[in-house]
């Protein structure tokens, strides 16, 4: 939870999909940088979860940013060099006046 925006310390990117197309003629999808936000970054948990064949450390982490309806949860946030996917974006508070984004990491 937020209780005043001087929490809001860290410097966090946003991420969005995007298609080009390639040498070939076919769709590359990528994602680019859609713009930057400070945020309040909160670390939940740390697991472990099987991902195909394969055991993977998978850590949850809620951003916490100012209110912003253009943001959705097919982009991803990177923050201190390593790439958070989005799972869910909750309201903060009742006025809309920040918002909750909930990630995972996996390593």
């Amino acid at each position: 939870m937020i209780k005043h925006s001087g929490q809001l310390d860290r410097r966090i990117t946003f991420k969005k999909q995007s298609t080009s197309v390639d040498s070939f003629g076919q769709d590359v999808g990528d994602f680019t940088t859609a713009f930057s936000r400070w945020a309040k970054v909160v670390e939940k948990s740390g697991t472990e979860d099987e991902e195909g064949n394969q055991i993977v450390a998978v850590k949850r982490v809620e951003f916490f940013i100012r209110y912003d309806s253009e943001i959705q949860e097919t982009w991803r946030i990177e923050y201190d060099s390593k790439t958070y996917m989005i799972e869910a974006i909750l309201n903060s508070d009742s006025r809309d006046a920040f918002m909750r984004i909930v990630t995972r990491y996996s390593d």
